[in-house]
């Protein structure tokens, strides 16, 4: 006779619906366990308590109050799940454990340390992710179902159809309901999931299907989008003096195809040093706490930029014209002025509302070009403003680089898309000094903001950045050593890792390296505790420069207005009203990234799909138990050659992080240049395959 599978599950459920101590005969009756299996499960118990899950009062068993955490599950195709939380922990959830729960909800889940790091028991739905699946419509002895193309989805899904059905095997997309609990179905024990017929997908371009079938995924409701939003006409003061800054010659500079200016700068020098002011749309005038603006702004949480089109946290009339900071219009805005002093140190600051006009909206490469002396704005007031705000970014960064700003490389995807939308090319941009300049007057503008905002002893959501994660950066620097790389502290500083990354520029693996050590960082978050921002050596640090596109910076410019009188119902958040913003805006957050992630791979795709058989050069971008990443020099993607199509028996070396067969001797490594060739693009997985070639 072999011993029975027991389902800690099902334990923690009979146990929690009981509600108090039990004797382990009881239990064992309520779980139904024979008698010949009783000794082991008896043993089995023992194992629970030892693990932290049960506690024992002389003879009886109950349930040990344990660590929560609230994350995203994320389902994977081999049955197990995750759920992560904000900060980047995870824990991991067995198969058939969470039971009536779909990819992408969010949980409650009671956390206990196992033998390979943290797992998750008994998840209790917080709110529902999905709100619709696409599929194939299909007629059955249970009526109609869905074949959901998402294979994560390992579960029987119901369809309520109306008078008109459409014919067998049509593409669809369903409204979920709620799951049958009274039935278990499939390999895992799954409740059937009702749904109820949404469209019928006919006739779709096959990008903008996969995007939709993106924004499901992810949980996005486009309807948002287009249901209407009454916008005040004008800004709301509040009953604060507005300054009339219209004679300061501000300039916005943004990308060429930017839609909406939310910032403003001006810069000069005078006798104490450098004078810096930088404005902001002012929103928070327009979106007034508990309005319809407002209700969008928080379930959204911030925009979506994806390639061709914007998903925007707040209307178009608003963001891209009340709002927007455009050339030769008055415009309402909440400024900060700084006046640093000839080292760059800040020496005093101001903040408040105030009316701008901006001069002109320039763009980067207009910028650039003036830097690079190939061509001078042609008014020579902007030309001059131009100057000024070079130098004293210059000023401003050589004095950052000193105090730490880590400084990863990092290049932005440009897609070039043809007229029906679909990619044509990609191009990698690095950053230059046109875009380093905004950055760093946005930066400091933040961190200015912040520090009054903690002087004045104001609540507000502060952007958050934990020291990197130890295992990881571990491996990092275990790997560096081992490329001949100057030592560095385990707990090193900013400081300290841009003199590393410096030493690996033009190393075949740098890229690799700065990688690996961007994946060992911890995730930044939003918090209502200024705990500091490691990445930026910064210990109050927030953000304030973009309300028109993040719901953080909208409640920064709130709690500022509080500072400066404007004090209605709702307008300064704490507590625990505060801490619920900042957790939703960071699931926010973390869900437009995986949409503007999950987009650039189905581009990828789509990009490789016509070149199957067709050869590429690259480099090992990562390593690990199931194969290599590659970048591809051309189209710069990245592609995955699993351990079946490299040959011979791999096992990966987490130190050196290499894939090495003993019977060859065979090692391959990062930044090792190869050839491979493309055999498989999966465009509805967003996922590509490949086979070796050489070396």
């Amino acid at each position: 006779m072999s011993q029975p599978h027991y389902d800690r599950q099902r334990l923690l459920e009979i146990m929690r619906h009981e509600g108090r101590k039990m004797l382990a005969a009881d239990i064992m009756d309520r779980y139904g366990v024979p008698e010949g299996f009783r000794r082991p499960f008896r043993q089995w118990l023992k194992e629970l308590q030892g693990m932290g899950l049960l506690s024992k009062s002389g003879q009886h068993y109950l349930l040990r109050s344990r660590p929560t955490m609230r994350g995203k599950l994320q389902v994977s195709t081999r049955g197990f799940a995750f759920v992560d939380d904000n900060a980047g922990k995870s824990a991991f959830l067995a198969p058939g454990s969470f039971k009536g729960l779909l990819d992408g909800d969010l949980v409650d889940v009671a956390i206990v340390r196992g033998k390979k790091g943290f797992e998750g028991l008994d998840p209790q739905l917080v709110e529902r992710g999905r709100k619709k699946l696409i599929g194939r419509l299909r007629e059955s002895h249970r009526g109609y179902i869905l074949e959901p193309e998402d294979r994560r989805l390992e579960m029987l899904v119901t369809v309520e159809v109306g008078d008109e059905v459409p014919a067998d095997g049509s593409l669809v997309r369903v409204e979920i309901l709620d799951f049958d609990l009274n039935e278990s179905v499939g390999r895992y024990g799954n409740p059937p999931l009702r749904t109820r017929l949404h469209e019928v997908l006919s006739g779709w371009p096959r990008q903008q299907l996969e995007i939709l079938r993106i924004l499901d995924e992810q949980g996005v409701d486009e309807s948002w989008y287009d249901a209407p939003c009454p916008v005040p006409a004008q800004a709301e003061d509040g009953g604060i003096h507005r300054v009339d800054l219209t004679g300061l010659p501000f300039v916005t500079i943004d990308p060429p195809d930017a839609r909406d200016h939310d910032d403003a700068v001006f810069a000069r020098w005078n006798e104490a040093g450098a004078e810096l002011y930088v404005a902001i749309a002012d929103v928070a005038g327009f979106v007034r706490p508990g309005s319809q603006l407002d209700e969008r702004a928080v379930h959204l949480g911030c925009s979506t930029y994806l390639p061709g089109r914007v998903l925007p946290m707040l209307p178009d009339q608003l963001s891209a014209d009340l709002a927007s900071l455009r050339e030769g219009v008055d415009r309402p805005v909440a400024y900060v002025r700084m006046q640093f002093d000839f080292q760059g140190q800040l020496e005093s600051s101001d903040w408040g509302l105030a009316t701008i006009c901006s001069r002109a909206d320039l763009h980067y490469d207009q910028v650039q070009d003036q830097i690079d002396g190939a061509a001078d704005h042609p008014d020579s007031e902007i030309k001059d403003q131009v100057d000024a705000l070079v130098q004293v970014a210059r000023l401003l960064l050589g004095r950052r680089s000193k105090r730490g700003m880590l400084n990863l490389a990092s290049e932005e995807p440009i897609w070039v898309l043809d007229n029906e939308g679909r990619p044509e090319s990609l191009h990698l941009k690095s950053q230059r000094f046109s875009e380093k300049l905004i950055e760093v007057f946005m930066v400091t503008a933040n961190e200015t903001v912040g520090a009054k905002l903690m002087e004045a002893d104001l609540p507000a959501p502060y952007r958050v950045h934990d020291d990197p994660q130890s295992e990881r950066l571990a491996t990092v620097l275990a790997l560096t050593a081992r490329l001949g790389l100057p030592p560095v502290s385990p707990k090193p500083s900013v400081l300290e890792l841009n003199k590393l990354l410096n030493k690996a520029r033009g190393l075949p693996s740098y890229e690799a390296v700065s990688g690996l050590l961007l994946r060992a960082m911890s995730r930044a978050i939003y918090y209502a505790e200024p705990t500091g921002h490691y990445g930026l050596s910064s210990p109050s640090y927030l953000h304030f420069t973009s309300p028109i596109r993040r719901y953080p910076d909208l409640l920064v410019h709130r709690a500022m207005r509080w500072a400066l009188g404007d004090r209605p119902d709702k307008n300064l958040l704490s507590g625990d009203d505060l801490a619920n913003a900042c957790a939703q805006a960071s699931r926010c957050e973390r869900r437009s990234v995986e949409v503007e992630r999950s987009v650039d791979r189905l581009f990828a795709c789509m990009l490789l799909a016509d070149r199957i058989d067709d050869e590429f050069e690259g480099r090992i971008r990562s390593v690990d138990t199931r194969g290599l990443t590659i970048a591809l020099d051309e189209p710069p993607v990245h592609v995955k050659v699993p351990v079946e199509g490299i040959g011979g028996r791999w096992t990966l070396d987490p130190k050196d992080q290499t894939l090495a067969d003993k019977r060859s001797g065979r090692r391959y490594q990062l930044g090792e240049r190869v050839t491979i060739r493309l055999i498989d693009v999966n465009i509805s997985a967003r996922s590509t395959t490949a086979v070796l070639i050489r070396p």
